[in-house]
Parts: structure tokens; C-alpha cells; sequence
């Protein structure tokens, strides 16, 4: 019978890397007009690619456009041609960074989420999963670094960590994110969040190989797996 995975996953956090001075990397843009859209961007990029590629997109992305308006109706071949090539969830990412971009103007008549930061973190937490195609990571993600709620931002990448160590059941690693990131929330406390997920992100860049220089100039769009077909209509939801 396999050790307890709570006890599993308590001893896999404390083999996890060290943050050094910096523990809350709040994310500034010009492109964004407040700190909350530019991290729910900046998690758009992070999700199922992690920091380093993020990164790199980013700095394609702010190159090429004069704000984060531009992205409500950049199509996934518009998009390659500013990040390069390589993200194989590039068509996914795009169409549903697009649908909840366009989601927040249509509430808010702006792109702002500026008033998340007056409402109680439970709504502000709906607020974000109820956006149109809203994968459970970037919200998990935003709440956690720009609100101060206490989430565990889930994808993939972090459930196969995971697994690999035995840190989590073993029926969690097939089922939606959602659940997984549920009972890493009662497993690790408030005051540990910011910091677990944090030191797993330094932890998963360094396991990621290095990848060479991407062209991105006429490049030929790669569509990822699970890409909506509709431009406008992804599904609500990621993986979860």
C-alpha cells in the first residue's frame, strides 16, 4: 500500500526550490490598464507552458500590439506570428484569451478588472470562472498572485509533478483539475499558497528543456490538441 499521499505531498513541498528575496512577483504592463488584467494575461501564458515561455511570449505580444485590446481579436495565426512557434496548445490559448478578453469589455465596457479588488475573494473567484472560456488555471493564478485569495493554480504540468511524486491520490491524476486543485487547498494552507505554487513554477522551469529560437515570421499556424473550432465559442472551460 502506498504512503499516505498528504504526508507525500508535505515532504515534496519542503524539497521544493527555494524563492530567494522575491516571494510575490506582482506582474506590471503597460499594455494592461491595472495590475489584474496584466497577471491574468501574463497566466494566459504561463498555463501549460510555464515562465520561461510566457516570457518569451509576452515580450513578443507587447512588441507587436500597443495594448492588450489587440488580443480580443487576434486569431491563433496572428498570434504565432508575435510569440513564434512551439506552444502546442497556441490555437486553444488564443481562442480562449480572446473569448474571455472579450467577455470583461463586454461587463465592464473596458478592459479592466480593477473592481475585483473591492469585492469579497469568493466573488471575485466566481467573477473570473464565469468568464467566457476561463481556464481554471489563469483564475486559480490570478486570484492567488493579484487578489490574495487562496487557490492552488492547477494544469496539467502540475498534476504530473505530482503524481510522479505520489503527492496527490491517485485518482486525482485523471480527473479535472478542478478536483485536484480542491484538495491541494485543504491540504495546504493559506499562508503557504502563494509560496508552494511559486517554488513548483521555479521547479517545473528548471525540469523543462531548453528549447532552441523560434522563427516566427510566415510561419505556418500549429493548432494544439483540444482546439475550439469556432472563433468566438471555445468551451466555457479548461481541463479543470
Amino acid at each position: 500500500m502506498s504512503a499516505d499521499p498528504v504526508k507525500k505531498l508535505h515532504t515534496f513541498m519542503k524539497k521544493l526550490p527555494a524563492l530567494g528575496e522575491e516571494t510575490t512577483p506582482a506582474y506590471r504592463s503597460s499594455h494592461a490598464l491595472d495590475p489584474i488584467v496584466a497577471e491574468l494575461v501574463r497566466a494566459f501564458f504561463i498555463w501549460e507552458a510555464g515562465l520561461q515561455a510566457a516570457e518569451r511570449a509576452l515580450a513578443g505580444v507587447e512588441s507587436a500590439t500597443a495594448d492588450y485590446n489587440e488580443l480580443r481579436v487576434c486569431l491563433p495565426h496572428e498570434l504565432e506570428q508575435m510569440v513564434g512557434r512551439g506552444d502546442k496548445h497556441l490555437a486553444e490559448r488564443s481562442l480562449r484569451l480572446r473569448s474571455v478578453l472579450n467577455d470583461i469589455y463586454r461587463r465592464e465596457h473596458e478592459l479592466t478588472l480593477v473592481h475585483l479588488a473591492t469585492l469579497p475573494k469568493r466573488e471575485a473567484r466566481a467573477y473570473l470562472d464565469a468568464l467566457d472560456g476561463m481556464p481554471a488555471f489563469v483564475s486559480a493564478r490570478v486570484c492567488l498572485l493579484a487578489i490574495g485569495a487562496h487557490t492552488v493554480p492547477v494544469d496539467a504540468r502540475v498534476v504530473a509533478a505530482l503524481a510522479e511524486q505520489e503527492a496527490i491520490p491517485a485518482e486525482l491524476e485523471s480527473s479535472p483539475h478542478a478536483e485536484c486543485a480542491s484538495w491541494l487547498e485543504h491540504h495546504i494552507r493559506a499562508e503557504e499558497s502563494v509560496a508552494f505554487h511559486l517554488r513548483m513554477e521555479r521547479m517545473l522551469d528548471a525540469d523543462r528543456p531548453a528549447t532552441p529560437a523560434r522563427k516566427s515570421a510566415g510561419a505556418k499556424p500549429k493548432t494544439g490538441t483540444r482546439s475550439p473550432k469556432a472563433p468566438k465559442t471555445p468551451r466555457r472551460r479548461a481541463q479543470a
